[in-house]
Formats: C-alpha cells, sequence, structure tokens
C-alpha cells in the first residue's frame, strides 16, 4: 500500500542560519518587492512588535533602510539593537541588527539599520509549493525496459512535484516509478513518484504532471525538507 508524505514535526527540519552577504540582501530585496510588513522588536524587551517595511537595500553601505516605525516610539526609547521578524508565503525568518542612525528625507524619518551578520531562515510546515521553472532543472522518470521520460522540474513542497514534459509516454497513475532530479553539477535526488494528474499547460513543455512522492521515512523526508529549502535559496540567486 502507497505511503504519503506526512507533515514532518517543527523539529525535523531545524531553521537555516543563512551567513552569506549576497543571500540576506536578497531576502531583504524580496521584503522590499514584496511589500511585507515586518514587526520589529527591541532587542531582550517584552513590549509589543513594532510594525515597519524595508524601503531599500545599499549592501556597497552595508545598510538596509526601514520606513518609520509604528506606532512611533518616544524619543527616550528608540532602541539601538532589534529583532527583525518577516513572514513570507511559504517560509519566515527572523534576525538581529543594529540601528545606525534615524535620518530625514522629505519629512520622513527613516531607519539606517546595519545589515545583519546573520538571517535564521525557516521553511514553512505548509504544502506550499516553490515554483523552480526558471531554474531549469532537468527530470529523468524512469518507466522500465529502458524508456526514460525527460522532463523539467517545475515545482516541489512537501509531498511532491509538478513536472513539464512534451507526452505523457505510457505513463500510469497509480503506479510507482523511479525519478532522478539532476540539479547540479554531477548532483542528483532520486525519489520515487506516484503519478496523481496530468494538467495542460504552455509552451514547448506542454504537459504539467503533478507527482506524488511514495514511501519515504523520516530521515528522507528531512533530507528532502532541506533539499526544498536550497532549492528556494539558488531562486533568490537566480533573481
Amino acid at each position: 500500500m502507497d505511503t504519503p508524505l506526512s507533515e514532518p514535526q517543527r523539529e525535523d527540519v531545524p531553521a537555516e542560519i543563512i551567513t552569506a552577504t549576497s543571500y540576506i540582501a536578497a531576502l531583504l530585496q524580496r521584503m522590499v518587492t514584496e511589500r511585507l510588513l515586518i514587526s520589529v522588536t527591541p532587542a531582550g524587551s517584552n513590549a509589543a512588535p513594532l510594525t515597519s517595511t524595508v524601503l531599500q537595500v545599499l549592501p556597497n553601505e552595508g545598510v538596509f533602510l526601514l520606513d518609520d516605525l509604528f506606532p512611533q516610539p518616544p524619543a527616550q526609547a528608540i532602541p539601538s539593537d532589534i529583532i527583525v521578524a518577516a513572514q513570507f508565503t511559504g517560509a519566515s525568518l527572523r534576525f538581529a541588527a543594529k540601528v545606525a542612525a534615524p535620518q530625514e528625507e522629505t519629512g520622513l524619518r527613516l531607519w539606517r539599520i546595519l545589515l545583519p551578520e546573520s538571517v535564521e531562515y525557516r521553511q514553512a510546515r505548509s504544502d506550499h509549493r516553490i515554483a523552480v521553472f526558471s531554474l531549469e532543472i532537468p527530470v529523468r522518470l524512469f518507466l522500465g525496459e529502458g524508456v526514460v521520460l525527460p522532463g523539467v522540474l517545475q515545482d516541489v513542497c512537501t509531498q511532491g512535484i509538478g513536472v513539464r514534459v512534451a507526452k505523457v509516454n505510457g505513463l500510469k497513475r497509480g503506479k510507482v516509478y523511479r525519478c532522478s532530479i539532476d540539479h547540479g553539477d554531477d548532483e542528483s535526488v532520486e525519489v520515487e513518484i506516484e503519478p496523481t494528474r496530468v494538467e495542460k499547460a504552455e509552451g514547448e513543455l506542454p504537459l504539467r504532471l503533478g507527482l506524488r512522492l511514495h514511501d519515504m521515512s523520516r530521515h528522507e523526508q528531512w533530507q528532502w525538507q532541506r533539499f526544498a529549502v536550497e532549492l528556494e535559496r539558488r531562486l533568490l540567486r537566480h533573481q
């Protein structure tokens, strides 16, 4: 009997600690692009978090700009060390940072914040799909008797993958196949999958296969989660 991938417990996949400045700047730029509301709390304080948005990232200067905090803290309570937290679709992050100085621009008070040394990044535990088609990751489905169906990885989630193909080529729903994902130089991930659906798509690869991961151990689930996190980090570098 087939066993679908179950939802992992919170401790199965630890938060990724990102220290590369380029990755951190990319995450902050994503906040700008998506106009995320973030929470800002003075370090070591139990006070209610303040709300702000990231307006600009200046990696060459080692800072990013925050909009004025809301509600505005009294002058004597302006923190020098803060904790910033944000929630993306499918992921969250948290980091400590130092306030460089407020500055006035056209009557608005902005905050110059030093780029953090590290960011705690955690993928959400929902069935969030990570769209990776732009990374052009080759996929091979082994159908037996020497028949290989090539495709391109379209998306990844905790329970399966989406793959774009030119034709179905005898693939059968309910049958388990071996799948190889070639995601880097001489690097690949091999999993067992079960086709669940076929959908029409546009472009040179007009079919999208929905493929469910088959009968994974808890350790394999943990490894798969880390693989999904790495793909999302590659997306940030690719942007």
